[in-house]
């Protein structure tokens, strides 16, 4: 497919690099320089002819459903080929042990209640919450391939400023994976 090949995370030996320091030089993407964070966003920077209160207020909404995935393991079970291609896989000559970030959206959060959490922190309580919750993430295989890779994962919600809360999901798994989708996405929980 046209697609293989075209995909971005951060890999660090060293940690990630600070998102907000780097934004203003970052050279990779000439476009970054015109980046516009999303709590600055506002009708102005909409065409004219679009500028909608209701559009702008979409678009802020639709920015605090992205999440920054980070995966802190890589599976040996990670292809070394993009399927049917001789083209490497992404990360698929790391082994073991090392900081990768990438993005990914919120689509599915699901209320539980009456029943028993699973989570680890409820696990190692001597009372189980019985309301929580299961967050449905979608990312690229590329950044989570598999559960092995997806049990080191968290994923930080809403980090747009360096004044933003830490807001951190862990306890990950992976709902389904489809590297041959020309988007490679992946369900995580």
């Amino acid at each position: 497919m046209d697609n293989y090949g075209a995909h971005e995370a951060q890999v660090s030996e060293g940690g990630e690099a600070d998102l907000h320091r780097h934004l203003a030089d970052c050279t990779k993407n000439p476009g970054h320089r015109s980046f516009i964070p999303v709590d600055t966003f506002t009708l102005d920077y909409l065409p004219e002819s679009q500028r909608d209160l209701d559009l702008c207020e979409l678009i802020k909404c639709v920015a605090d459903l992205t999440v920054r995935v980070s995966v802190r393991m890589t599976s040996p079970g990670r292809p070394k080929f993009w399927p049917d291609s001789t083209l490497p896989y992404p990360c698929s000559n790391k082994n073991g042990g090392h900081l990768r970030t990438g993005s990914g959206k919120i689509r599915q959060v699901l209320k539980y209640e009456h029943t028993a959490c699973r989570c680890d922190k409820c696990k190692q309580s001597e009372k189980l919450s019985d309301v929580w919750w299961v967050i449905g993430i979608q990312t690229a295989t590329h950044v989570v391939y598999d559960d092995v890779e997806a049990e080191t994962s968290n994923i930080r919600l809403f980090y747009d400023k360096k004044s933003s809360p830490l807001f951190v999901l862990d306890n990950v798994r992976v709902w389904s994976i489809s590297v041959e989708s020309c988007f490679e996405m992946r369900h995580l929980q």
